[in-house]
């Protein structure tokens, strides 16, 4: 993936004041200065705070805010608490810790620092369009591994699974943009307005308003970007560096349960492992982990949407004469109905898009255990009875394809 940006690379040197500057020169330094979003306020290069422009214009054009703040220290206008960034950290993951704790900021702005000393500063805006800048470049990215996949004939199989990542990414991409243009275009209109002295309480709403659904729109599709690359990053390391090699299943598949605690321990489910404790077989245990960690969130994601119920997932070995063996995961959910089933291994098919999942899990799997393992699965579900996938896979694996 392209390297990291830091934000000290997209800071930019404001002006800054000590603790005693008065309101009133304050109003006048943002009005000599229209492009001027944030003042950081130092005492000997300690940062105490920061003054952005629309809320001080808030407070002070309002009412008799002129008379009661004029010659009053600025201090009472400043925000004591502003988001104090090293100068290298990375931008993605600082707008993903914003959009997470601190999502006013993307129409706000923050301070950079080196060492604890003042640098600069960074405008929301300028934040969302550096990460913007790296999605594209994700994008940009994928679709170069894409073609790459595609002339790499033991990789050509997942052709159109990259190609449907590089297409949906696309969309989230184009979202956030759009809501970066827009919120642009209410700033240039709402700066005007207050430039001109004809600011009224119904401007600033409807610029807060745009500022909130602007953030709202980034957080959300930033977010959906980065699972949908994680997903691809990890189809990406399985295909290109597993390793074949023997190995026990039943305690191989103990050890992946146990890297899934954390998330099933919020939950009451019970996992368990059946079968045939001693059979061993020489395949690819990090596609089997994949396999296996698919199946089993995906029953906890789907199988029961109800957070209170005491649901169960086993997980039963057998074999199946001497050359294969047999994998079966099954759940006692919600089960699904008939035209549900018949999609459940198509790329990007999902019954809670809106509540954040790809549908990529049960997709992967199913190329997985075809493609990778040699194997084949099967669903079978009814409403109300649960789920019940069974995998059939060779004992020892077939190797890759050569080119």
């Amino acid at each position: 993936m392209a390297a990291a940006w830091s934000i000290g690379h997209i800071a930019v040197v404001a002006p800054t004041m000590d603790p005693g500057w008065r309101c009133a020169a304050v109003a006048e330094l943002f009005s000599a200065h229209p492009d001027l979003e944030m003042l950081p306020v130092l005492d000997r290069e300690q940062i105490l705070g920061i003054v952005y422009r629309l809320d001080f214009y808030n407070r002070y054009l309002m009412g008799y805010g002129r008379e009661l703040y004029g010659n009053r220290p600025i201090t009472v206008l400043m925000d004591p608490t502003p988001l104090v960034a090293d100068a290298d950290a990375a931008i993605d993951d600082l707008s993903l810790w914003i959009a997470d704790h601190r999502p006013a900021l993307f129409h706000r702005g923050l301070v950079v620092s080196r060492q604890g000393r003042y640098l600069g500063v960074v405008s929301g805006l300028d934040l969302v369009r550096a990460t913007a800048g790296q999605l594209g470049e994700a994008v940009t990215e994928l679709k170069r591994t894409q073609q790459n996949l595609i002339e790499s004939e033991k990789l050509a199989s997942l052709g159109g699974l990259i190609a449907g990542i590089s297409h949906e990414i696309n969309t989230p991409v184009g979202i956030a943009l759009m809501a970066i243009t827009t919120f642009a275009q209410d700033l240039q209109t709402f700066t005007a307005t207050m430039s001109a002295g004809k600011i009224r309480r119904a401007d600033l709403d409807a610029f807060v308003a745009s500022a909130a659904a602007a953030t709202r729109f980034i957080e959300l599709n930033l977010a959906r970007t980065r699972q949908l690359i994680g997903s691809f990053r990890n189809v990406a390391v399985d295909q290109v560096s597993e390793q074949r090699r023997w190995f026990a299943v039943h305690p191989y598949l103990g050890e992946i349960l146990l890297s899934l605690q954390p998330q099933l321990r919020k939950t009451a489910h019970r996992v368990t492992i059946d079968g045939a404790d001693d059979l061993q077989v020489e395949s690819y245990p990090g596609a089997l982990a994949q396999i296996v960690t698919n199946l089993v969130m995906n029953a906890v994601l789907h199988a029961f949407p109800a957070p209170e119920r005491d649901g169960c997932i086993q997980l039963v070995v057998e074999r199946a004469g001497a050359e294969h063996w047999m994998l079966i995961v099954a759940d006692n959910g919600v089960g699904m109905e008939s035209n549900i089933l018949a999609h459940a291994f198509e790329p990007f098919f999902t019954t809670r898009r809106g509540q954040g999942s790809t549908g990529l899990g049960l997709s992967i799997t199913h190329h997985l255990v075809c493609q990778r393992l040699g194997g084949e699965i099967a669903a079978r579900s009814q409403p109300g009875d649960g789920s019940c996938f069974t995998l059939r896979m060779p004992v020892i694996a077939p190797l890759p394809k050569t080119a």
